[in-house]
């Protein structure tokens, strides 16, 4: 069977090849290369793949614990909560793009100086091709079907003993309905079992909102419906706090870019439309200037193109000051909208920790060894929130929450390396023996973008068997036991009634004798 899915896999890489030589070949034509580093809006030291907000592609988590568990502990069971893989725009954000793109072309003369590539630049989003909006982006070095595949290969290295040592005939994955996350969970099951994933792989897929479902979801923001309804302190605080935010380093943007705009472009500009009267150039564009809404959304046109073709001229345009001030913005609004700013993070990420935390502790006999699920960036969140990782405190011990009025330097909520394209939290069961063999120690530990992060309350409880960044298991499930009970019932934070749907997650194992293909569930 090894060495059927080696070879299989093997095809599959060859062919993957053979798809994105195209692209490639282009893109060495055009001169375009496809590097981390752009050469104005980055320098040797700084990554902007680091502050793209999420917009951009996947990035490790750097810590300081090696992942490296050594030759006496091995994982036992492990569960994947991940981001969709690298995605076009959404519809609303698209569409504005595109009207910038529009807007532009008419006054590309003026902008020379501060747009020099705008004539030789081809449409990113051209209008008439919405129809990829929302969805996988399917070329290109950061394709989202591509990184898919490859994670799934790479876990399947990584996980390879899970695999071996497992008795399911056909293992389960899961993922919400969302085309994106559904799709992606599909090309990582065939990275990591092998193809045909429709014979061999069943599909868990779980509706994105219904409120029957109750907590019996992968997507708790969804059905959340107090922190939907609550505007104040839910979900439309994200953007209240942003847009507090953005008023305040946009403006500075805009005029430096305005005041490039120099008079020999304003010469070009009148020249090149002279004897010109028809609808367009009667609406006032002699003074065009940047807006704030442009700038952001030219900050987006950089992370979006960099998705879809490996780089992008709208990236150079920004400092790198700027780049971190529009990083900040899009931590404060993930922050605030379903991070530790809302108080209705918590509730919604202990779902799927106490799920896996049933699941830990009752051990793969039970539950099964690999459990890979998929949503969106908004349902993660939530369970970091809850764990705690990255909260920081005041000097009195209350929490030290994002501001709004300036960046937080040195904060460890960041957006850009904790959920990008494909980004995934790993709750791993650690199994070490002592080197007779006679003793045996069982352990939790938590990984961001393969960076081993450390639960504090754990770090007074350490075994000598486990490794560093490992909480014991007993500790562990102490502790999402005593986060269960300060935080309550998830129906009650959300304002559900009893007889909506479950309590729970009930679907998060691997169930023998099933048959391979999606399977939808609903609620009646």
């Amino acid at each position: 069977m090894a060495s059927q899915w080696r070879a299989v896999t093997a095809l599959i890489t060859i062919v993957l090849a053979i798809a994105i030589a195209p692209f490639l070949a282009s893109s060495r034509e055009v001169g375009q290369e496809i590097a981390f580093m752009f050469k104005n809006a980055c320098s040797e030291q700084w990554n902007l793949f680091h502050h793209l907000g999420g917009n951009g592609p996947w990035v490790p988590y750097k810590t300081d614990i090696d992942i490296d568990l050594g030759s006496h502990c091995s994982v036992s069971q492990v569960h994947i909560l991940s981001r969709h893989a690298s995605r076009y725009p959404t519809k609303s954000v698209g569409m504005r793009i595109q009207r910038f793109q529009l807007r532009i072309r008419l006054v590309a003369e003026k902008l020379r100086t501060v747009l020099p590539f705008l004539n030789e630049w081809p449409d990113a989003f051209p209008v008439g091709e919405e129809i990829w909006f929302e969805n996988l982006t399917r070329s290109g070095e950061y394709s989202g079907v591509k990184a898919s595949f490859e994670a799934g290969m790479e876990f399947r290295d990584r996980y390879k003993d899970l695999i071996d040592n497992d008795d399911i005939e056909i293992p389960s994955i899961f993922s919400c309905s969302c085309t994106r996350v559904l799709e992606t969970a599909k090309h990582f099951a065939a990275g990591f079992y092998g193809i045909p994933v429709d014979e061999t792989v069943r599909h868990v897929v779980v509706p994105d909102k219904d409120y029957n479902r109750g907590g019996d979801t992968l997507t708790p923001v969804k059905q959340c419906r107090a922190y939907l309804n609550d505007h104040k302190s839910g979900r439309k605080r994200g953007y209240d706090m942003l847009q507090l935010y953005k008023n305040n380093f946009l403006n500075p943007i805009a005029e430096r870019l305005n005041s490039m705009i120099t008079d020999d472009d304003e010469r070009a500009f009148v020249s090149s439309n002279e004897g010109k009267n028809d609808e367009i150039h009667n609406k006032n564009i002699d003074d065009y200037k940047f807006t704030n809404q442009d700038i952001w959304t030219m900050f987006e046109l950089c992370g979006f193109e960099i998705l879809i073709r490996g780089t992008s001229p709208w990236c150079d345009i920004f400092m790198e000051s700027e780049w971190e001030q529009f990083e900040y913005a899009r931590d404060l609004l993930h922050y605030y909208r379903t991070g530790p700013g809302t108080p209705y993070s918590k509730a919604m990420g202990f779902l799927y920790l106490n799920a896996t935390t049933r699941s830990l502790i009752s051990g793969p006999d039970l539950y099964g060894r690999t459990m890979f699920s998929f949503a969106h960036d908004g349902d993660i969140i939530p369970l970091l929130s809850v764990l705690g990782v990255l909260d920081e405190e005041n000097e009195d011990g209350s929490t030290k929450h994002l501001s709004e009025e300036k960046i937080m330097p040195d904060r460890k909520w960041k957006l850009s390396t904790i959920v990008p394209m494909l980004g995934r939290i790993a709750i791993e069961r650690i199994t070490c023996l002592s080197t007779d063999g006679m003793d045996e120690s069982i352990g939790v530990r938590l990984l961001i973008n393969d960076g081993v992060v450390r639960l504090a309350a754990c770090d007074a409880n350490k075994v000598d068997l486990l490794p560093n960044g490992t909480c014991p298991i007993e500790i562990f499930e102490k502790i999402v036991s005593d986060i269960g009970h300060k935080i309550g019932s998830f129906e009650e934070a959300c304002d559900l009634d009893e007889r909506e749907g479950g309590h729970h997650i009930t679907f998060l194992k691997q169930e023998k004798h099933v048959n391979p293909g999606e399977f939808h569930l609903r609620r009646d």
